[in-house]
C-alpha cells in the first residue's frame, strides 16, 4: 500500500475519525507543505488553513466535501470521502489533485473567448451600420459604393477571422 501511494502524483491523507494523520504520501507532504513525518498528529496543526477546516467538519458530519485551495503559485482541489461504520465516521480519505494546468488553461480559454468575441463584434457592428444607412436610404449614391466597399472589407476580416478560429481549433 505505501509503496502505491508514493508512487501516486495526486496527494492521499490517511485521518482517524478526530482527523488525526494516519499516513501521507509523498505528493501530499509536496502539495500541502506538510512534513512526512506528521503521522500521529492533528492535520489542522501540521497544516494551518481555514478552508481545509471546513472541509474536515463536513467530512466528520458523514459527508462527501470538495473543496480549490492556492498554496503559492499552486491550485490544488482538495476531496475529503468519510470513511462510516455503521453510524460513526471511523476516518477520512483527503485526495489532493493538483489543478493548477487546469486552472491556469481555463483562465487562457475565458480570455480567448472574450478576445475572438470582441474581434467578431467590430466588423460585425460595421457591416450593420453601413448596411442600415444603406436599407433606411441615408446614404447617398456615391457614399453607397464606399459604405459597399467597407461592408465587403468588414466581411472579409470576419472569414479571416472564422478561418483562423479554425486553424486553432485544429
Amino acid at each position: 500500500f505505501n509503496a502505491a501511494a508514493d508512487n501516486m502524483n495526486e496527494g492521499l491523507i490517511l485521518l482517524n475519525g478526530k482527523g488525526i494523520v494516519l499516513s501521507v504520501n509523498h505528493a501530499a507532504s509536496r502539495l500541502l507543505g506538510l512534513p512526512a513525518s506528521c503521522a500521529g498528529e492533528d492535520i489542522l496543526a501540521a497544516c494551518v488553513s481555514t478552508g481545509l477546516k471546513a472541509l474536515l467538519e463536513q467530512a466528520k458530519s458523514g459527508e462527501y466535501a470538495q473543496t480549490v485551495m492556492r498554496a503559492g503559485e499552486l491550485e490544488y482541489q482538495i476531496n475529503a470521502s468519510p470513511i462510516v461504520t455503521g453510524q460513526t465516521v471511523a476516518g477520512i480519505v483527503l485526495l489532493i489533485f493538483d489543478i493548477t494546468e487546469k486552472q491556469s488553461a481555463e483562465q487562457m480559454r475565458r480570455e480567448f473567448t472574450a478576445n475572438v468575441s470582441h474581434e467578431l463584434k467590430t466588423p460585425l457592428h460595421s457591416i450593420s451600420g453601413y448596411a442600415e444607412l444603406i436599407e433606411n436610404g441615408m446614404a447617398d449614391d456615391k457614399d453607397v459604393r464606399r459604405f459597399a466597399g467597407e461592408i465587403h472589407s468588414g466581411a472579409d476580416r470576419l472569414l479571416w477571422l472564422i478561418n483562423d478560429i479554425l486553424k486553432l481549433s485544429e
